[in-house]
């Protein structure tokens, strides 16, 4: 065999020599507490579950674990105001506490004793695997942190955050890496609206979101997170909502995995990000009390492994969201096993609650039609242009709020098209001879019924 060339050597010494997956996970975290609720779902329990999973299925033993760290004030004041950042600091005083418990309240937050704390954990954690991965250190990382932060806005905790810790770490990697490009995807069940609004003018930070919306009556509600909420001046086309409206419980892999191939893919690949951060809630996993989605941890990592394709492979999780403690774990561990370089495992026909759909349902179809029309006339999405063009049809605009039609186009693949028709006329078809033989049992029952009737009758 010939011998490898010198460039030749060093490639393949560069691909034995894959840079490590970090792991930040700290027990101080836990001190976060509801002051008044033992069965609140953003509990201590959420990360201990998740890291106990990875332990057990040997996952964490493979990572390098990375040392949990507090936030600076300067990567805090990046995209918080001060007045904020004292007032979460405020919160280790108890009388502090009891006087703006209904505060709290009143914006879905809460904070006990170690809140203030456990919040700068959380914070300067995602930080520092961000910068680690920026800097070649890790190739990737997960962060099992909370309290979450994509609902934290600049002057407001809202939504269980307290600090948005993507966002402190977005800034933070900028700010080392003033000419870097970053994808936030953010498939939290949830609208990071917070993380939209802080970026929505930077041209450098490509915000993604996959959410129920509900026209506006999911949390956090409002039109924040609606599909033409497309990003203002330099930022204008660099924030994308795939929203789900009306009905939509139980959207699953299905679902999501035509958003990423027609939505996310094509804007994330025209964008060439240098690092990927995903705000990663849980809580559009199947069984998860707030969500009502249907995700599976295969299709979580369906959903993450090309996105380790966008740039070599430098992508952060960071955990939001979730609240079924088996779902989250699992959905973890998926994510995790793909950072690793493992396979994504066959999706388990076998778990239980209802048959997963293999195609995407019509609110999935419109959902996305509704994001690519929004962008489609933008000079800086190119990337719609890309994608196979169908036809254009009508569509109500989303939530009706002028009451007026627009043209939303059309843009799946004719393969998918014929799928859908072909699944379609099989439901209907399915329909019809449930229908008829349920026609028939009736008739059959009728027929008994008179007979019997007539017999009581002799």
């Amino acid at each position: 065999m010939a011998a490898l060339s010198s460039s030749e050597s060093v490639d393949e010494a560069a691909k034995e020599k894959k840079s490590p997956v970090g792991l930040v996970y700290d027990e101080r975290m836990c001190l976060h507490a509801h002051p008044m609720d033992d069965d609140h779902p953003e509990c201590p329990e959420r990360i201990v579950r998740i890291y106990d999973a990875l332990c057990e299925a040997g996952l964490a033993q493979r990572c390098m674990r990375v040392d949990a760290r507090d936030a600076t004030k300067e990567e805090l004041l990046a995209v918080h105001t001060q007045e904020h950042c004292d007032f979460v600091e405020s919160l280790e005083d108890a009388d502090v506490r009891r006087e703006n418990f209904m505060r709290l309240e009143s914006k879905s937050a809460f904070a006990s004793e170690g809140s203030a704390a456990a919040a700068l954990l959380s914070a300067g954690s995602v930080v520092q695997v961000c910068l680690d991965v920026m800097d070649g250190s890790l190739g990737s990382a997960l962060a099992v942190v909370r309290p979450p932060g994509h609902h934290a806005e600049s002057s407001c905790a809202m939504g269980f955050c307290l600090y948005n810790n993507v966002g402190v770490a977005s800034a933070a990697v900028r700010r080392a890496h003033p000419e870097s490009r970053i994808l936030v995807v953010d498939w939290d069940v949830h609208h990071g609206n917070a993380t939209q609004e802080m970026f929505y003018e930077d041209a450098g930070i490509l915000y993604f979101s996959t959410h129920r919306h509900d026209f506006g009556a999911f949390y956090p509600g409002g039109g924040a997170g609606a599909a033409k909420m497309v990003g203002k001046g330099k930022g204008l086309g660099f924030n994308i909502n795939v929203a789900w409206n009306g009905g939509c419980g139980g959207m699953g892999d299905a679902d999501y995995l035509l958003a990423w191939e027609h939505v996310l893919l094509p804007a994330a690949r025209n964008f060439k990000p240098d690092l990927v951060i995903v705000s990663a809630g849980f809580d559009a996993a199947r069984g998860d009390p707030l969500g009502g989605c249907d995700i599976t941890p295969s299709g979580y990592a369906q959903l993450l492994r090309p996105l380790m394709d966008l740039c070599q492979g430098r992508v952060v999780i960071a955990l939001e969201g979730g609240y079924n403690l088996s779902s989250i774990a699992a959905s973890a561990c998926a994510c995790a096993a793909v950072l690793l370089g493992d396979p994504p495992s066959p999706a388990d026909s076998n778990s239980p609650g209802p048959k997963r759909a293999t195609l995407p349902s019509l609110h999935a179809l419109r959902a996305v039609r509704q994001t690519l029309f929004a962008h489609s006339k933008l000079a800086q999405a190119q990337w719609v242009r890309k994608v196979p063009e169908v036809k254009v049809r009508e569509a109500e605009d989303e939530g009706g709020e002028d009451g007026e039609s627009v043209q939303a186009v059309e843009r799946l693949s004719k393969k998918m098209q014929r799928r859908l028709f072909f699944e379609m006329l099989k439901r209907k078809t399915r329909g019809q001879t449930e229908a008829a033989a349920s026609a028939a049992a009736s008739a059959a029952a009728s027929a008994a019924a008179s007979t019997a009737e007539a017999d009581e009758d002799s």
